[in-house]
């Protein structure tokens, strides 16, 4: 779609994007073969838009990369200042993963819909996620 703008796209003008993919069992839960299905219409960017819902979608059901996890005491201070700001932690901002650091954090994972990114539990903590935090609060 990009290259076909960028070679001169429709004659009408930008108007809506799409795409489409179907793969078996690929829907939400398993229960359809839809694993992606997106629509942009009336935008005035609508393949940036597009790709911004795509990268949505792999953000809140991609499957978690084991080589893309961030062990979280080595951003407690990070995650602790991120937390202040969202008003989700009150403690100190020492830089130890304790376990209101860990409490807020699940709240803030909670709200955001990123509990397939991290259980609240585990010491790490998926690297999309994580992006995505910093980007939208860091």
């Amino acid at each position: 779609m990009a290259a076909g703008q960028a070679a001169g796209g429709n004659s009408r003008g930008r108007q809506a994007a799409a795409v489409t993919v179907v793969r078996a069992g690929g829907g939400y839960g398993g229960n359809n073969d839809r694993y992606l299905d997106l629509r942009v219409d009336d935008d005035p960017t609508p393949i940036a838009r597009l790709q911004q819902l795509v990268a949505m979608h792999h953000l809140y059901f991609g499957a978690v990369d084991p080589a893309n996890v961030v062990p979280l005491a080595g951003i407690a201070a990070e995650l602790q200042a991120m937390l202040r700001a969202t008003g989700d932690y009150t403690g100190p901002q020492n830089g130890e993963f304790d376990a209101a650091t860990r409490t807020a954090l699940r709240a803030l994972v909670g709200r955001e819909n990123l509990e397939e990114r991290w259980d609240g539990t585990a010491d790490a903590i998926d690297g999309l996620a994580l992006d995505y935090l910093r980007r939208r609060f860091g």
